[in-house]
């Protein structure tokens, strides 16, 4: 962005609007290539409620990104979740084992 690292003073307003636009062209793309999903389509998609899935996010073990102060979560990022945790019939792939329930 910047020829010095530390300097931002050096973006201009029209280097800005050129990064915020290829941001958003990047965004884009990537949302082209994979399926993105509100609060409410992710926890329809893995089964849970949307109290369930906010605790995973804050738990660590689903990902999200932040569009917009939105919270917005993969298809692909979900579906490797579901298959990670998958453990004899435990949802949510307990350390010690599904036996132990």
């Amino acid at each position: 962005m910047c020829s010095r690292k530390n300097d931002m003073s050096e973006l201009t307003e029209l280097g800005f609007c050129r990064f915020c636009q290829s941001l958003i062209r990047e965004i884009l793309n990537d949302k082209v290539n994979s399926t993105w999903m509100d609060s409410k389509g992710a926890a329809d998609y893995i089964k849970v409620s949307e109290k369930q899935l906010r605790n995973l996010v804050a738990s660590g073990h689903i990902k999200y990104h932040k569009l917009l102060s939105l919270n917005r979560y993969k298809k692909e990022e979900l579906d490797r979740f579901l298959n990670r945790e998958q453990r004899g019939g435990w949802f949510y792939g307990d350390k010690e084992g599904s036996e132990n329930r």
